[in-house]
């Protein structure tokens, strides 16, 4: 009885559905959104690894001079 209230509450609608080419956008979207966040992610590890071998240089530098 519960399926025959919500079936047709759920396949009938007043307005049309959501065209392919908005899907697409959202998708498009969500794909600009990941990049982003990939490529922040490698530049903070890149940033990462040259101030660790800028800390070890440095170090190195100031052991030779003493």
């Amino acid at each position: 009885m519960c399926w025959a209230v919500l079936l047709p509450l759920l396949t009938t609608r007043d307005e049309a559905p959501p065209e392919p080419a908005a899907f697409a956008a959202v998708g498009d979207i969500a794909v600009r959104i990941l990049t982003i966040i990939s490529y922040l992610s490698v530049m903070l590890l890149v940033g990462a690894a040259v101030i660790a071998n800028a800390s070890n240089l440095t170090w190195a530098v100031s052991e030779g001079i003493r």
